[in-house]
């Protein structure tokens, strides 16, 4: 091991020796310079502090005891909350280090202050963990250093503040300072000092307070020793050009000040208030003023003060007058309070003069109170010498309140007792006017305008202690009430309590009396007698009262405008009712209530409990399930009219006149409401809209369960019965739940009989539109409603009996009989008819038609599908025929529904028409006649033809699939039908297709369309055509003597339609339609007596027929004699073999093609056109063997006019070589034929 030299371990001690000492200089310049306070100490303090800590320059001398900083902030670097521009410090550390305090400066300039929640978060964190101190240790080590601190030498200089300025944002506070000054030149112990500080102030805490500016200055002169106790503190306070408000008090351009001069002895236990006084000022005047003076000792306690109040600013009074307008008051207070040595006295006296209340006009009233108490602890006595309040209207007493006895109550082992004699107050009201209550109490509180109120008062306190009376007298005269006539009334109340013993509480005699301005009629009374039981809280009360009705006008407008008041209007009511309740066990029981409405001394409502009725509001009460009673309720002939309060001002349903008549049994059994009994109407009648219905007389009997939560009730075989006069015309009766709050219901509705009385009550124009004149229906149904679920559902059979109508079209004297069935749901996506039927049969138990199917209705997204199904196993149109009353059978003539032509003869005189028939079959004769002249074509196209079309129907929303199914239509047992089809309907478009109607077997089929969307006319399409019918059958069915025989048979129809609109105008110009027919072997058992229609088709062929009769003999050949005979059997059976029918509608009806052949008619033709305004222009062609007869046929469709001026003079112009043998005999025959034909045609023509 290597040995260290001496000399190298010498120089290793001096280098540790001298080099520290070299060193510190330097280490002080660096400890405190501003470099390392800012980069080290500042981080290290901002750590402990829990926040950042930072200045721009800090410089500290240890040597002078000084500091200096600038740019100091303390917070977040983004949002600081103190910021210090300029601080400078200086001390006296050798004193500190001593334990006393040496300042010799302190100087702050431009400081910020921030505060708010998350400041404060960060300045005063919750305390962590268990090394936290509790409040009770951080307590004691304050009270160990006050204690340490008792002797303390205080020497302070020169301490200021300049432009200070602080912001607290908290919840309900917002508080900014600025510019504030503050100043202690000087404070050392023994010493006088003196403190300023000012400053411009805003505050802002929720709605009450809110000054925008006010400018504070303090200054407080004061002294201090060595244990920090004050000798005399010397403060003043003033405040400034306030601006803002606190609640409804302005503090405008308003200055308030307050002192305070006050001694202290050496040990603070006493102290003498020389001044303390608050004033405010505006304008230079003083508005308002309190002081007090006096001596406080605070161990023992000791006071000895004087209370003096002068003014308050009428700003202040009518903040705390509630808003109320009382005027400008001016209040005073001057009391002594004493207290010492256990006991007590205070006297004084409080003064209101010119108090005004100022909702009314009344004049202004001064009061005085005084009051002289005392007591003394340690005798266990208090006593009363003054007590008094009087209310001047200038020098005429309106209230007055006096201790009458003056007296001294002691109490010893709990027991009190009167010293000398019993207390008793009195007071008095005399003649107050009603406006001045009014003035208390919110507008229209009362209904009372003007009127005089007066009251008499007297209490007191028994000897014994154990009993205390009241005695009330209050008489209200020429009241007069608002909205109530001009008439004056008066309330008149007498009421005595006693109090004995502490226990009971007895109430005697209380009468209430509301009289008109004579005093003779009362129109409201009460009585009431009763006591209250303190130890046991049992109460029993016995209440008489009535009203007359008048009572209801003197209501206040908010109970008046109830509904159920009105029910009141116009009657009197009593009441008489007796109860008995304990508090403590929250017991009540009501033995009797009795209640009536009256009018004109009849009762109309009577109510009354048949048991007592036990209520405990103590427990967990619902509604009145713990409130079981019994009661009966009984009205006598209550106008209905009365309950239209209850209907919406907007409702539809209104009563017009009745009464209401009932026996009802109430019984609350705890668990349900039964409700028994009857309700009857009387001449009851209501409007529903528009619709009045008449007079009926109704009795509902009931006997229905309600659960005690009023959701719903069950009803039990309740029936309703409604007569009209004294015939009974409907009887039901209802069984089922309905459900109140979401509305839903599953009633049975058994009907009994619902006859044609009820038309007798139903609104007039709604009876006559039912078209029905007798019916009797009964059955039963099901109706369920569920409001929640927005379903609805009915089910039931009905059954109609002697059913007659009132409709044209049927029988009056034929009664049908119906049966009924229907399934009905709906919720709110669909709606469904299931397993529906009718079906309709006579007396004879005939059916004439049955119908059954069902229904489906659904919304889609805003569109409506509709499938439907319509199914009828029978028809019968011969019964249902002789239900009409204008059958059309064959026994009677058809020509009678036919228009006649007139009466007027259609061609010239006789003379003239032979004439002109003579020339006419002269000149055919020699072979010069000529044609007849081109007969002129009526108008047939008419730009006058309405164009009236119905309004558009937009069904869009609908899409419908109906499938109708009608398996027999019996016309007769000869002729059957039915009919098989699909209906669509989509946008817009209706179509049947395919529609197949078979007539005995024989297919007809058609194809329709429809669209009735558009305004200006419906489109429509229509065909059909048919092959091979028979229609033998059809002609026995619907004719009867010699038509009924008729025979032929349909080979092809084709027919087609298609146009837009069905006015004759656009029938006119819109419709394009053609119709084919081939027919054969057509057999007509003609009978031209009974059909018009015949007579015209076939007029040439029974003018032909009857020639023979009027030509001359031998005039004629073999070959027309033999035509004649053969024409004139044919007339009776009309035969072709073909048939060929065209006609094409287009802007008028041609009939290009009517034509039938056969072998001895060999022709029968028909052409020409038809117009839509019915004029006609046709012409009818017959051959018959040689002879042709042409007719033209003018008119209209409704009156067709056979032209038969023109029919002789072409008959014999084309047949007159065929008819007469030699020119010899023609003027001989022309004559005759002329004459005979003329009468002949007439017999036709007006037949």
């Amino acid at each position: 091991m290597k040995k260290i030299s001496l000399k190298k371990i010498i120089v290793i001690g001096l280098s540790l020796i001298l080099l520290p000492s070299a060193g510190a200089p330097v280490l002080y310049l660096f400890a405190t310079s501003s470099f390392f306070i800012r980069t080290t100490v500042l981080p290290i303090a901002s750590k402990y502090a829990g926040f950042r800590i930072s200045a721009t320059e800090i410089n500290i001398s240890l040597l002078k005891s000084s500091i200096s900083a600038s740019g100091v902030e303390a917070g977040p670097e983004s949002t600081p909350f103190l910021k210090v521009s300029k601080l400078n410090a200086s001390w006296g550390l050798r004193e500190i280090m001593a334990g006393n305090i040496k300042i010799n400066k302190l100087h702050i300039e431009d400081a910020e202050l921030s505060i708010n929640k998350e400041t404060l978060a960060a300045l005063c964190p919750p305390p962590k963990g268990r090394d936290a101190p509790t409040t009770m240790q951080t307590a004691g080590k304050q009270e160990e250093s006050a204690a340490a601190a008792l002797k303390l030498k205080i020497d302070i200089k020169d301490i200021s503040a300049e432009r200070l300025n602080v912001a607290i944002r908290l919840d309900n506070l917002d508080l900014t300072v600025k510019n504030a000054v503050l100043a202690l030149p000087s404070l050392k112990t023994g010493e006088d000092a003196e403190l300023s500080i000012s400053g411009e102030v805003s505050v802002k805490s929720g709605t009450d307070i809110n000054i925008s500016r006010c400018i504070l200055k303090n200054r407080m002169r004061f002294s201090i020793n060595e244990e920090l106790k004050p000798a005399y503190i010397d403060y003043v306070l003033e405040i400034d050009e306030f601006s803002g408000n606190i609640k409804d008090i302005k503090l405008q351009d308003r200055n308030v000040a307050i002192s305070l001069k006050s001694k202290f002895d050496n040990s603070l236990n006493s102290s003498t208030i020389e001044e303390f006084y608050i004033k405010e000022t505006a304008g230079g005047k003083t508005i308002s003023s309190a002081e007090l003076s006096g001596n406080i000792a605070f161990s023992p306690l000791k006071l000895d003060l004087g209370i003096e109040v002068t003014k308050i600013s009428p700003e202040v009074i009518y903040a705390f007058s509630n808003g109320f307008d009382i005027g400008t008051p001016v209040p005073s207070l001057r009391a002594k309070l004493f207290y010492g040595e256990g006991r007590l006295k205070s006297a004084g006296n409080i003064s209101v003069k010119s108090l005004k209340f100022g909702r009314e006009n009344v004049p202004d009233v001064d009061i005085e109170t005084g009051f002289d108490v005392s007591a003394d602890i340690n005798k266990k006595s208090a006593g009363i010498s003054k007590l008094s309040l009087i209310a001047l209207e200038g020098a005429r007493k309106l209230i007055s309140v006096n201790l009458s006895k003056p007296s001294t109550v002691s109490w010893v082992g709990g027991k009190f007792k009167i010293e000398g004699d019993s207390p008793e107050i009195k007071a008095t009201i005399s003649a107050l006017d009603i406006a001045t209550v009014n003035s208390f109490l919110p507008p229209d509180a009362l209904p009372v305008t003007e009127g005089i109120f007066s009251a008499d008062i007297t209490g007191g306190l028994l000897q014994d202690m154990n009993r205390i009376s009241v005695r009330t007298v209050i008489r209200a005269y020429n009241l007069r009430f608002k909205g109530f006539g001009t008439g004056l009334y008066s309330v008149e109340n007498e009421a005595e309590m006693e109090m004995k013993n502490s226990e009971t509480l007895e109430l005697k005699n209380f009468n209430l009396r509301l009289s008109s301005g004579t005093g003779k009629e009362n129109i409201a009374a009460a009585k009431l007698n009763g006591n209250y039981r303190i130890a046991t809280g049992n109460i029993e009360l016995n209440i008489e009262a009535g009203t007359s009705p008048e009572a209801l006008e003197l209501m206040p407008e908010s109970i008046k405008k109830q509904k159920f008041i009105r029910l009141l209007d116009g009657m009197s009511t009593r009441l008489n009712t007796s109860a008995a309740s304990n508090l403590k066990d929250k017991e009540l029981s009501l033995k009797k209530i009795d209640f009536q409405l009256l009018k004109n001394a009849k009762s109309l409502a009577k109510v009354n409990t048949v048991e007592t009725i036990n209520y405990n509001w103590g427990r967990s009460v619902s509604g009145l399930k713990d409130f079981p009673f019994k009661a009966m309720i009984a009205i006598n002939g209550y106008p209905l009219d009365r309950i239209n309060i209850f209907m919406p001002e907007s409702g539809a349903f209104k009563f017009l006149s009745g009464t209401a008549s009932s026996s009802i049994e109430v019984l609350n059994s705890g668990t349900e409401l039964a409700v028994k009994g009857a309700i009857a109407a009387k001449e009851l009648a209501f409007s529903v809209g528009k619709e009045n219905y008449r007079k009926m007389a109704l009795v509902y009997r009931t006997d229905s369960r309600m659960p005690l939560d009023f959701e719903g009730i069950t009803l039990n075989d309740d029936s309703l019965e409604i007569s009209s006069g004294k015939d009974r015309a409907a009887e039901m009766k209802f069984k089922g739940p309905l459900v109140f709050n979401d509305f839903a219901m599953n009633i049975e509705v058994l009907i009994a009989e619902l006859n044609n009385g009820i038309l007798n009550v139903l609104p007039e124009k709604m009876s006559v539109a039912t078209q029905l004149k007798r019916f009797v229906v009964s059955g039963e149904s099901r109706v369920s409603i569920d409001s929640k679920e927005k379903s609805f559902g009915a089910k039931g059979a009905l059954r109609a009996r002697k059913v007659v109508t009132k409709l044209p079209m049927l029988a009056q004297d034929k009664e049908l009989n119906s049966d009924i069935a229907f399934d009905l749901t709906k919720n709110n996506t669909q709606t469904e008819l299931k397993d529906f039927s009718i079906s309709a049969f006579n007396n004879a138990k005939q059916e004439l038609f049955n119908f059954s199917g069902n229904c489906n209705l659904r919304n889609e997204n805003g569109i409506t599908g509709a499938d439907i199904k319509l199914l009828s196993e029978n028809i019968d149109l011969e019964l249902v025929r002789n239900h009409m009353a204008t059958a059309q059978s064959s026994d009677k003539p058809q020509a009678e529904n036919v228009k006649k032509a007139k009466k007027k003869s259609p061609w010239k005189k006789s003379t003239d028409f032979v004439e002109s028939v003579l020339q006419v079959a002269t000149d055919t004769l020699r072979g010069i006649a000529a044609p007849v002249a081109k007969r002129k074509e009526p108008e047939m196209i008419s730009a006058n033809l309405d164009s009236t079309e119905p309004a558009a129907v937009d069904l869009k929303w609908l899409r419908l699939m109906a499938n109708i199914e009608l398996k027999k239509i019996s016309w007769t047992k000869n002729v059957t039908a039915s009919l098989n089809s699909e209906i669509t309907a989509r946008e817009n478009v209706i179509r049947a297709e395919p529609l197949l109607i078979k007539i005995n077997s024989t297919p007809l089929n058609c194809k329709m369309m429809l669209n009735p969307g558009q305004s200006d006319g419906y489109p429509f399409e229509l065909s059909a055509d048919m092959k091979n019918l028979d229609l033998s059958p059809i002609f026995k069915a619907a004719f009867k003597n010699g038509l009924s025989e008729s025979k032929g048979k349909i080979d092809s129809m084709l027919t087609a339609a298609s146009g837009k609109g069905f006015s004759p105008a656009n029938l006119q110009n819109k419709m394009k339609a053609s119709f084919k027919m081939e027919t054969s072997d057509i057999l007509i058992r003609n009978d031209l007596e009974e059909y018009y229609v015949f007579q015209i088709m076939f007029l040439p062929l029974e003018v032909f027929a009857d020639m023979k009769s009027f030509l001359p003999k031998n005039s004629y050949s073999s070959e027309v004699a033999n035509s004649i005979s053969k024409t004139k059997e044919s007339l009776k059976n009309i035969r072709f073999s073909r048939g060929s029918i065209n006609i094409v509608s287009d802007r008028k009806i041609y009939v290009k093609q009517c034509e039938f052949r056969g072998d001895f008619i060999k022709n029968l033709k028909l052409e020409g056109a038809a117009g839509f305004n019915q004029n006609l222009f046709l012409t009818s062609t017959l051959n018959v063997g040689t002879i042709t007869m042409p007719m033209d046929i003018n008119g209209t469709l409704s009156d067709p006019d056979p032209d038969i001026n023109k029919m002789l003079p072409e008959f014999l112009r084309q047949n007159a070589q065929n008819i007469i043998n030699s020119q010899k005999e023609v003027k001989e025959t022309i004559k005759k034929l002329g004459n005979e034909l003329q009468k002949e045609l007439m017999r036709i023509k007006f037949r």
